[in-house]
């Protein structure tokens, strides 16, 4: 009678371990239907997210030009030299025959922080397609451009802005027909508007200090990095014992820092500002 009883125990006590694995078993498959389930249902939506995001087109200025009615006539020659040279100015060329005919009011307050100095570039569209001494002014705007920063910079007053500093430069004969701003233009046109100019010589210690006390440094530079010919470019501090420019040609060298050694090379002249 002894050993049925223990016989008998023995085989009750497997009973909650099959029962709990039955369980088990039961979850596991309820578990993977529900995982089959949600791979599915992400399988069939993933084509409608993929629809709604599309890759962005790709445009040339000849597929632009036929995607958006235009053809390669209306755009003009210095345009076109512009898009072939420099690729971040393709875009504002593109866009050419939409906005040419129209003259936005010129407001700068956003892009002004206190005490910070903006980046602005010839040829963004606010001013880029408007005459500047018989060419575009994203073409031949780079000196108005650079000491609207300045001054911006320096002061404050957002109403010297690119546009309003080249028709100073063209009312006070400070231009080349056809080509670009003479030298002379950057003391004359700061001296106007409250900011003083003065010739600096060509030293890394004269170009940090000037920057370390606050100034800034408009450089006019000759063939190399920037340009084919002449360009103006500002100076705006020293990082880590490099300099960093606003070039208002090219958004990208602008966010690089620039050596001394690689700069003067190329510098021709150049002024510190300071109010």
């Amino acid at each position: 009678m002894q050993t049925e009883t223990k016989t008998k125990n023995i085989r009750l006590g497997w009973l909650p371990i099959l029962i709990g694995a039955a369980i088990a078993l039961a979850a596991m498959v309820v578990l993977g239907f529900m995982l089959r389930q949600s791979l599915a249902r992400d399988q069939a939506e993933a084509p409608a997210i993929a629809e709604a995001t599309p890759e962005p087109t790709i445009y040339t200025l000849e597929t632009y030009a036929e995607a958006h009615g235009y053809q390669l006539s209306d755009y003009p020659e210095p345009l076109v030299e512009l898009y072939n040279k420099n690729p971040e100015a393709r875009q504002f060329v593109m866009e050419y025959p939409l906005y040419k005919d129209e003259t936005p009011e010129i407001d700068l307050h956003d892009e002004y922080t206190e005490g910070e100095v903006p980046l602005l570039f010839q040829w963004d569209r606010r001013w880029g397609y408007r005459m500047y001494n018989q060419n575009f002014m994203a073409r031949t705007g780079c000196g108005p451009t650079c000491l609207s920063m300045a001054i911006i910079g320096l002061t404050g007053n957002v109403s010297c802005n690119p546009w309003a500093l080249a028709q100073y430069a063209e009312e006070h004969n400070f231009c080349i027909p056809g080509s670009g701003t003479v030298w002379e233009f950057i003391p004359n046109c700061a001296e106007y508007f409250g900011v003083h100019a003065q010739v600096l010589g060509l030293s890394e210690s004269s170009i940090t200090a000037e920057l370390n006390a606050g100034n800034l440094v408009i450089v006019v530079v000759g063939p190399g990095d920037f340009t084919d010919n002449g360009h103006f470019l500002l100076l705006t501090g020293v990082e880590n014992g490099l300099i960093r420019i606003h070039d208002p040609y090219s958004p990208r060298n602008s966010e690089l820092l620039w050596t001394y050694e690689r700069l003067a090379s190329q510098i021709k002249g150049l002024w510190t500002l300071y109010t």
